[in-house]
């Protein structure tokens, strides 16, 4: 008697499983619609619209790394450094092996005028994406920002393409 019950409480819960991934995709459809929707605005020159279709997208997907990405890219362009921050640091709690959310909180932690905080970020990006030249050279400045001449030159000899 035992066993029909649970064949059925199994089967309920795999329904519900199914259901959650498929409402789970069509809100980061709805999400990504909206931040392309979003990328539209700015393009048009209206940031005030691209930041409520940046934050709509968040709102239908919390867990989408993109969109705090985007609204915070936006917050930085509008002088909202502290608020952009906050949603780069969420982004990266989402997807944290992503070279170019790093970089783009580096930018954003150099206009806090937290250099150590974006050299810091700069060098994760780095361990990320070794081979990347722009990410290199930024790291490099970063130190030279800090007055660390020696290793900025340590870490941008490698970077140099060596004579062939």
């Amino acid at each position: 008697m035992g066993t029909p019950n649970l064949r059925i409480l199994l089967t309920a819960l795999l329904a519900l499983a199914v259901t959650a991934v498929h409402a789970q995709t069509n809100n980061r459809l709805d999400a990504v619609q909206l931040i392309q929707l979003g990328d539209a605005q700015l393009r048009f020159g209206n940031s005030e619209l691209a930041l409520q279709h940046y934050t709509n997208a968040i709102q239908k997907d919390i867990a989408f790394a993109d969109a705090y990405m985007k609204r915070a890219m936006l917050l930085s362009r509008l002088g909202q450094n502290t608020q952009a921050l906050a949603d780069m640091d969420r982004a990266l709690e989402l997807n944290p092996y992503s070279e170019y959310i790093f970089d783009r909180r580096a930018k954003v932690k150099f206009l806090l005028n937290d250099i150590k905080g974006a050299e810091d970020d700069l060098a994760r990006a780095v361990a990320l994406k070794p081979y990347d030249d722009l990410l290199r050279e930024s790291r490099v400045d970063a130190l030279l920002a800090m007055g660390k001449i020696e290793e900025a030159v340590r870490n941008w000899i490698p970077a140099v393409d060596a004579p062939g």
